[in-house]
């Protein structure tokens, strides 16, 4: 599980946690977005 970091190009930024480093849509407009960064949730 990672914890990915975004920020979309209308300023937004918010996390989300998925099995992978993936793509998010922006919550405000719905922009397809990449991770600027990720954080591995569950490090051993």
């Amino acid at each position: 599980m990672f914890i990915n970091y975004y920020e979309c190009p209308c300023g937004t930024a918010w996390e989300d946690r998925h099995s992978s480093t993936v793509d998010d849509d922006c919550p405000s407009c719905g922009t397809s977005c990449s991770p600027d960064e990720s954080d591995d949730a569950d490090p051993e």
